[in-house]
């Protein structure tokens, strides 16, 4: 489901620095309620990995499918 996961560090709209993680999701597409459940479980995953506000930085979590 998930192709790859690409992250940068950034300002982000209120000028502070932040890091973006981008969830490249693969062609093979499952349901809604399993993305989201998808999108939920890496989300809590990565903020107990990253602790990005301990080090001063926001974190924003996006997720592109191909078209």
């Amino acid at each position: 489901l998930i192709e790859r996961i690409e992250h940068h560090v950034a300002f982000d709209w209120s000028g502070e620095q932040a890091v973006f993680v981008t969830v490249i999701l693969s062609r093979d597409r499952r349901d809604g309620a399993a993305l989201k459940s998808l999108a939920n479980d890496l989300r809590l995953d990565l903020l107990r990995f990253v602790h990005t506000e301990d080090i001063g930085l926001h974190s924003y979590l996006n997720f592109v499918s191909p078209n």
